[in-house]
């Protein structure tokens, strides 16, 4: 609960000193994977793993758990496979115990030129038809993400955890901040 508050308080502040500036979609970076656009997806097209990497995959944009995406700023995100995942008894699971649960781990390098605030990142997981909460478990080491501010060059990794009511069936949407479009990985 107290994570929520303070995320809403930092969006409803962040909203209000923003600046117009949008720094858009994943572009790719050399050697970097960039997610299909939703064309591509529709129409077959080449993109995400196997792909050119060369088309700017605008809101709807997809990638696969592994993929690192560039944005056209320099900020770099990767999401690993989901891995199983068993709660300790001190975790906190919001809701009803969903039938399994994943990890992930996430690596955020900011190659932009400026300072950037890991706290504004924001995930969500869907399993099958199902919106999932996330678990945190100091324990284990899923403690949401970060809040140092990361500094130009600098990389940080960290682990989160969902509920699974389908861990076959995932899709992690990722936005790394409010002038950012979101990626969605699935498996």
């Amino acid at each position: 609960m107290r994570r929520a508050t303070v995320l809403s308080v930092l969006a409803l502040l962040a909203l209000t000193g923003c600046s117009t500036e949008v720094r858009g979609s994943a572009a790719p970076a050399p050697g970097v994977v960039a997610p299909p656009s939703a064309e591509e997806d529709a129409t077959g097209g080449s993109g995400g793993a196997g792909g050119s990497g060369s088309e700017d995959p605008g809101s709807g944009g997809t990638a696969a758990f592994g993929d690192t995406i560039a944005f056209d700023d320099g900020l770099e995100l990767t999401v690993s496979a989901p891995q199983p995942y068993t709660p300790s008894e001190t975790a906190y699971v919001d809701g009803p115990q969903p039938a399994s649960f994943v990890a992930f781990d996430v690596t955020v390098t900011n190659g932009t030129g400026a300072d950037y605030e890991p706290v504004t990142l924001f995930l969500t997981l869907q399993s099958g038809s199902t919106e999932e909460a996330q678990v945190f478990d100091s324990e284990q080491g899923l403690d949401g993400t970060p809040y140092t501010t990361l500094l130009p060059g600098r990389s940080i990794s960290f682990r989160v955890g969902f509920g699974a009511s389908a861990p076959d069936d995932l899709v992690l949407e990722v936005s790394p901040g409010f002038d950012y479009e979101s990626v969605l990985y699935t498996s």
